[in-house]
């Protein structure tokens, strides 16, 4: 079959044959129509048809070659490379797509659906050297909730593979009831708490799975003292047994853990949400968090605690993610905003 002609226009390709334009767009769904017999190709999708020998551009009737054409795109959109990298290689998958300007990322269609119909899910492309702000993914996240779609990233690499994320908005519930315990001391011991108390260690341990065995007592984190204390549940001595009042504690914890603040917010969240949590060093994150007792399950989440603020690179997401997937877990940013609320964003790498 002969290919469709079009004509280079400023922002684009235009075709006016009724039957190109019934074959390109009608049976594909590439670009927009402009009028009956007008139907506007974005650069994007003009190149992909060029190179899958579908489509033949003009200008002022001399035929432009793919690479002359992909020159004149790169000049016209900013992040062309990465967003026709990632083009390419949904619609080689069989998806159809169309780029949304205003928002810089890409509507997803699935491969039977009307564009009338609301997209499958959104798709926002980023280059593997991109800085990204929580913020921005919260907007992303927030407006893809709004039209009931999924969100999804897309992530170039230098070698032109690509990697796709799920990324919602996680409901995180587990199923522990607050607990009253009585009061106890503990002894302060660097970064760490010991309660010697054997009959409340074993409650604290049992109940909320505070801490870890240390003789016939526990030793505890940090935070987890701090929450104690706060809630009147334990007060903290030094070894020369001289009391250490709740803001000597928090500035002795900020010493060792200059981010205790933020890990304290989300700490306190989700016990509020009913999870067990414990420190996640070994899996490098903040916290793991259990819905259940860690005697009757594995630890379902990998937390990280950011400010709404925080700038992250995606080497540090792809890290975190292959992690969290190797060892059954699915990842989550806690994001503090300025009034200390707190959300989770939860990314799982897919295979569109």
């Amino acid at each position: 079959m002969k290919p469709a002609t079009g004509s280079l226009q400023q922002d684009g390709v235009l075709l006016t044959k009724s039957k190109d334009i019934g074959r390109i767009f009608g049976k594909s769904r590439f670009g927009s129509m402009q009028s009956k017999n007008h139907l506007h190709l974005d650069f994007i999708e003009a190149c992909f048809l060029v190179e899958e020998n579908k489509l033949i551009v003009y200008n002022q009737g001399e035929r432009i070659c793919w690479e002359d054409l992909i020159s004149v795109a790169a000049v016209n959109q900013q992040t062309f490379e990465t967003n026709y990298l990632i083009y390419q290689d949904l619609r080689r998958r069989g998806h159809q797509l169309k780029l949304l300007k205003e928002h810089e990322l890409f509507t997803f269609f699935t491969k039977n659906q009307q564009e009338a119909d609301r997209p499958a899910a959104f798709i926002a492309c980023f280059s593997e050297r991109e800085l990204c702000t929580i913020n921005l993914l919260s907007t992303l996240l927030n407006q893809t909730d709004q039209e009931n779609s999924l969100c999804w990233l897309a992530i170039t690499d230098e070698e032109g593979d690509i990697t796709y994320y799920d990324l919602n908005s996680h409901p995180l519930t587990g199923i522990q009831k607050p607990t009253s315990f009585n009061k106890s001391t503990g002894i302060l011991l660097r970064d760490r708490v010991l309660i010697f108390n054997e009959s409340i260690a074993q409650t604290l341990h049992k109940k909320e799975f505070f801490g870890k065995s240390f003789g016939k007592g526990i030793q505890i984190s940090l935070v987890e003292a701090l929450y104690l204390v706060k809630n009147n549940f334990l007060s903290i001595y030094t070894p020369k047994e001289e009391k250490i009042s709740e803001k000597k504690l928090e500035t002795i914890i900020e010493h060792h853990q200059n981010d205790i603040k933020q890990r304290f917010i989300v700490y306190c969240d989700l016990k509020k949400r009913g999870l067990i949590v414990k420190t996640g060093f070994k899996f490098g994150n903040h916290f793991r968090a259990y819905t259940k007792h860690p005697d009757n399950t594995h630890a379902e989440y990998l937390i990280h605690a950011v400010s709404s603020s925080y700038s992250l690179g995606w080497a540090e997401v792809s890290r975190a993610i292959r992690l969290a997937h190797s060892v059954n877990k699915i990842f989550l940013f806690a994001s503090i905003d300025k009034e200390k609320k707190v959300s989770y964003l939860a990314f799982k790498r897919i295979r569109p």
